[in-house]
């Protein structure tokens, strides 16, 4: 009755208890994963604004400049400004983000409130 049980289960939770523990930069990730993710809405904002740019550059002044922007290059301007605030704020927590610790992924089993899977 007072077996010792020996196995993958019980060995692989010693295991993880002789790593050293993970640590974790969330928002870093966050703005990491927005940033990479946001390239493909970038391409195609770069898209309507260099598909429609000659129009920029027949202006004369500034300020006609501006008045032949279309709403959809405003749009796609907004776009692309937000994957450099992405990427900046990427860059900005991987700096000054303090790594936080992850808890092992068996607390639970160990304290006994989950059943061990066979």
């Amino acid at each position: 009755m007072n077996e010792i049980q020996t196995g993958p289960a019980v060995a692989g939770s010693l295991d993880r208890r002789m790593d050293p523990p993970r640590r974790c930069q969330a928002r870093a990730l966050r703005f990491k994963m927005l940033a990479t993710l946001w390239i493909f809405p970038s391409l195609g904002a770069l898209w309507i604004i260099v598909s429609d740019g000659a129009r920029w550059f027949r202006a004369a002044t500034v300020p006609e400049g501006i008045q032949v922007v279309t709403f959809e290059q405003w749009a796609a301007l907004a776009v692309l400004l937000l994957h450099a605030l992405f990427l900046w704020l990427a860059g900005h927590y991987r700096r000054t983000e303090i790594p936080r610790e992850l808890p092992p992924d068996d607390v639970a089993v160990e304290s006994g409130d989950v059943p061990a899977p066979n």
